[in-house]
C-alpha cells in the first residue's frame, strides 16, 4: 500500500512538472541578464534619439526556443559591436553565451550561426533588441525548447 502511494506521489508530482515547468537557476539567470540588458539599449538609445520619436522595426522573427533564439541575438550582437555603448554589446554577448550554454546543457543540437545579416542602423537595432528582449521575456516557456 506504501508503494502505491509513493508511486501515485511521484507519477503526479512528474505531471505536474511536465505542465508546469519550474524555472532552474540558467533560465532566471538569462531573464535577469534580458532585463539589465534592456536597461543598457534603453539608456543608449536616449544617446540617439529624441524621447517620443518612435521607429518602425517590422516583424520580430519568431521564438521557436533556445536556437532561434541564439542566432537573433548573434545578428543584434554582429550590428552592434563597434558602433554602440560597449556595455549593450557586451550585455548581448554575455546573453548568447548565456543561451549557448543552456542550449548545450539541455543537450540541443548545435547551434548554427546565421551569417550575412545585419540591422541597418545602430537605432534600429537597439530598438529592434528592445521588442525582442521584452518577446523573449514574455515567453520563458521557450527556454525549455531546443
Amino acid at each position: 500500500m506504501r508503494v502505491c502511494v509513493v508511486l501515485a506521489y511521484l507519477a503526479l508530482r512528474v505531471a505536474v512538472s511536465e505542465c508546469n515547468p519550474i524555472p532552474d537557476k540558467q533560465t532566471s539567470h538569462i531573464e535577469k541578464l534580458v532585463k539589465t540588458t534592456m536597461f543598457h539599449m534603453n539608456e543608449t538609445l536616449k544617446q540617439y534619439i529624441a524621447t517620443d520619436m518612435e521607429f518602425d522595426v517590422g516583424p520580430l522573427p519568431p521564438i521557436q526556443g533556445l536556437s532561434s533564439i541564439w542566432s537573433y541575438i548573434g545578428v543584434l550582437e554582429r550590428s552592434l559591436t563597434g558602433r554602440a555603448h560597449a556595455q549593450v554589446t557586451a550585455d548581448v554577448s554575455s546573453l548568447r553565451n548565456h543561451i549557448k550554454f543552456l542550449s548545450e546543457e539541455r543537450q540541443c543540437p548545435v547551434l548554427v550561426e546565421s551569417v550575412g545579416e545585419t540591422l541597418k542602423t545602430v537605432e534600429q537595432s537597439l530598438v529592434e533588441g528592445q521588442k525582442y528582449m521584452n518577446t523573449i521575456l514574455q515567453n520563458p516557456d521557450k527556454f525549455m525548447t531546443c
